[in-house]
């Protein structure tokens, strides 16, 4: 999809489909970030506390925001 849309995953018959643009290989799946706490990651991007994450779990519902802090430092 264009990267300007919403991202999304929903159920279509047996299997889940997906609408993630090309970015996301390089933003989510590259950084290792495909899932977080048992929820698929849609989009990831950097923020001013470590990665702002836009998530959805098992049931596929409405996407929700997971936060990613940085390392204590040392």
């Amino acid at each position: 999809i264009p990267e300007d849309q919403p991202p999304r995953l929903a159920r279509d018959g047996d299997g889940i489909a997906a609408e993630i643009p090309f970015g996301w290989l390089s933003d989510v799946w590259a950084r290792g970030l495909t899932t977080c706490w048992g929820r698929f990651c849609l989009a990831a991007a950097p923020s001013a506390d470590g990665w702002a994450l836009t998530t959805v779990g098992l049931d596929l519902s409405s996407p929700g925001a997971v936060t990613l802090g940085n390392p204590p430092a040392s």
